[in-house]
């Protein structure tokens, strides 16, 4: 293995063997090849890919990433629901979260306007909600917008579940855990059901709602 992995062309392009490769993508592109690498690793491709990530490692050791700002968000939303939220502060008396009562589902929330279009409080989204909203977001810096990219899919087995309901069987559920546990913090599931593969997602870049409505295309 090769240890000469750097030429530099300033401090934001790193060159690995006449790949340039963004500095702020390398940590990333470093995760994507390793969850290449466990599929391929008796492959010759995976010998390639061990080379290469051992390269990746050399300068990610001299160049840690940096740790993340703290930021007091409230709540995060996708970018699907970036310009709703938005309104919600705007017209609707901010954004309400509700905690759940249902000891049966004790992790769930939900997020509504605070208030209706004619200026009522808005009433619990569901029964398993408190009868009271835990916060009400009028900061649009206390919103988190998660831009999410896929990293991973693969195919799974389903079985019947409970009434007309399908889930996954028990060996594709731990394969999703195990794929979720890869992507890393935020990272989620969704199931496409043209293909019947699990998707794996997870945030490239997340920003304030303020900073979204701000930013320039490219810093996508």
């Amino acid at each position: 293995m090769r240890s000469g992995y750097l030429n530099s062309q300033g401090a934001d392009t790193v060159i690995f063997d006449h790949v340039s490769v963004q500095a702020e993508d390398v940590y990333e592109l470093r995760r994507e090849l390793s969850n290449l690498l466990d599929k391929q690793k008796e492959s010759v491709l995976g010998s390639f890919l061990e080379e290469l990530i051992f390269e990746l490692d050399a300068w990610v050791e001299e160049h840690p990433p940096e740790e993340p700002e703290v930021v007091d968000w409230k709540v995060t939303c996708s970018e699907e629901n970036a310009v709703k939220f938005s309104d919600w502060i705007d017209h609707r008396g901010g954004l309400a979260l509700w905690e759940s009562a249902n000891l049966g589902n004790s992790g769930a929330g939900w997020t509504t306007p605070a208030r209706q279009e004619d200026g009522i409080s808005t009433a619990p989204p569901t029964w398993e909600a408190k009868k009271n909203p835990s916060h009400i977001i009028t900061n649009p810096d206390h919103v988190c917008v998660s831009i999410d990219k896929e990293v991973d899919r693969f195919p799974v087995a389903i079985r019947a579940g409970s009434g007309l309901q399908y889930e996954c069987t028990a060996g594709s559920t731990k394969k999703i855990e195990l794929a979720l546990e890869r992507a890393g913090e935020g990272s989620y599931y969704e199931f496409d059901y043209y293909t019947q593969e699990a998707v794996i997602m997870a945030p490239k870049k997340r920003m304030s709602l303020t900073a979204w409505f701000a930013r320039d295309d490219d810093e996508l």
